[in-house]
């Protein structure tokens, strides 16, 4: 079993609540620009091996103070289910 390494979840629920929010608003205001912005930031994300809106966590909301980082020992890989 490899060893696990501090993986940030704030950082992983950010990135998720802001893929979320962003598609939702895209979707009522009926913005396909937005939609298609959400999918490029996405697919940059995957092309670098990081979530995408992680600038968004750690430029903005971590160092305002308005997320406190959670660092737990996990695997960082996706799951497998």
């Amino acid at each position: 079993m490899d060893a696990l390494k501090l993986v940030d979840h704030s950082a992983i629920r950010t990135n998720q609540a802001t893929i979320i929010i962003l598609l939702v608003l895209g979707y009522i205001l009926d913005t396909p620009l937005l939609v298609l912005a959400v999918s490029l930031v996405m697919l940059v994300g995957t092309a670098l091996g990081r979530p995408g809106f992680s600038f968004f966590y750690t430029s903005l909301l971590r160092p305002l103070g308005w997320v406190k980082p959670d660092a737990i020992p996990d695997n960082p890989e996706p799951h497998r289910f």
